[in-house]
C-alpha cells in the first residue's frame, strides 16, 4: 500500500476541448451549485487500488456502506441544487467472504439509506442487465444438478433520487429545457425500467469496471438541461463528466488517481486549485 492520496479533480468545460486538473479538498463543491450526480461507486472486494484509505477494498460491507453514505447521502446533498436527481449504479456482491457463499445487497441496503435520509427522494430505478464479453451468462452451480445452483448475477441497480421537490425552471433555464428536449423514441428506451441494450465492458484492460458511454449520455440527457453541472464524485476514467461536456453540460470528476496525456483527456492542464464561475455561481476546486 502506498498510503492516503489525496483526491484530485478534473473538469471539462461545456465545448469539451478545454480540461483543467487540480488537487484541492475532498468534494470542496459550492452550496446548491450541482443539478445532477451520476456515478458508479467502486465494486465491494473487487479491485485493490493501492492506498490506505480506498472505498471498496479492504473493507467490511458496513464499512462500505458507511462511506457511500459519507460522500453520496451527505456531502452531496450539500452540493446539489433543489430538485437536482442522484444516479447511482451500483452491484450486489456475490461473496463468500461471510464462510458461506451469499448475496450482498448493497443496492437495496444504499437505497434505504437514501430512503431514511431527510432531504433526498427516492424515484423509480433501472435494472440495467450488464453482460459482458468477458462474463456472459455465467452459470453459478453445480452443473446440470438441481438444488445447489444460483442465480446468474448479471443485474445492476441505476438508483434514482431527487433532492427535495419537482426542480422549477424559470427564465432562460426554461429555454434551456427546451433545447435539451429528446425523441418519443428516445424517451419510450430511456424511461423503460429495464435496460437490456447496454453491454458492459469487461474488466480485462486498464480500466476495470469502467462505464460504457451510453450509460452516462442517457442519464445526462434525461435528468439535465443544456448548462447544467454535472459531477461524478467516483469518475474512474472520467467518462461521464467527457460526456456531459460533449451535451454541453459542465462535466465536473473527482478521483483518487493522477489524470495524464497518456488518456483519452485532451486540452489544458491546470495542477493548481482554481475557483470556476458557472451560471453565476463560483465553484471552489
Amino acid at each position: 500500500m502506498i498510503g492516503s492520496k489525496p483526491r484530485r479533480w478534473f473538469m471539462v468545460q461545456k465545448d469539451s476541448r478545454k480540461i483543467s486538473v487540480g488537487e484541492g479538498e475532498e468534494f470542496d463543491l459550492a452550496p446548491e451549485s450541482v443539478h445532477l450526480v451520476i456515478t458508479s461507486p467502486p465494486y465491494w472486494e473487487l479491485k485493490d487500488y493501492g492506498f490506505d484509505d480506498q472505498i471498496g477494498f479492504g473493507q467490511s460491507p458496513q464499512d462500505y456502506m458507511k462511506d457511500l453514505k459519507r460522500i453520496l447521502i451527505k456531502k452531496m446533498a450539500r452540493a446539489m441544487a433543489p430538485g437536482g436527481i442522484m444516479c447511482v449504479n451500483i452491484g450486489d456482491v456475490y461473496s463468500s467472504a461471510s464462510g458461506m457463499f451469499m448475496k450482498w445487497p448493497f443496492g437495496s441496503w444504499l437505497e434505504r439509506e437514501f430512503f431514511n435520509s431527510d432531504q433526498w427522494v427516492p424515484l423509480p430505478s433501472i435494472l440495467w442487465k450488464k453482460i459482458t464479453s468477458t462474463r456472459s451468462n455465467a452459470f453459478l452451480g453445480s452443473g446440470m444438478l438441481p438444488v445447489n445452483a444460483y442465480v446468474t448475477n448479471d443485474i445492476e441497480h441505476i438508483l434514482l433520487f431527487r433532492k427535495g421537490n419537482k426542480r422549477e425552471f424559470d427564465g432562460e433555464e426554461k429555454m434551456r429545457r427546451k433545447s435539451s428536449e429528446f425523441t418519443k423514441d428516445q424517451r419510450d428506451i430511456w424511461y423503460s425500467q429495464l435496460w437490456d441494450d447496454i453491454p458492459g465492458i469487461g474488466s480485462r484492460g486498464a480500466q476495470q469496471a469502467a462505464w460504457p458511454r451510453e450509460i452516462p449520455y442517457r442519464l445526462i440527457r434525461m435528468f439535465s438541461i443544456e448548462g447544467d453541472v454535472v459531477v461524478d464524485p467516483f469518475c474512474g476514467s472520467g467518462i461521464g463528466p467527457i460526456v456531459a461536456a460533449e451535451l454541453g453540460r459542465c462535466g465536473i470528476g473527482f478521483d483518487r488517481k493522477d489524470w495524464d496525456k497518456d488518456q483519452a483527456l485532451t486540452g489544458t492542464y491546470v495542477p493548481k486549485r482554481y475557483l470556476f464561475k458557472i451560471n453565476g455561481r463560483v465553484i471552489a476546486l
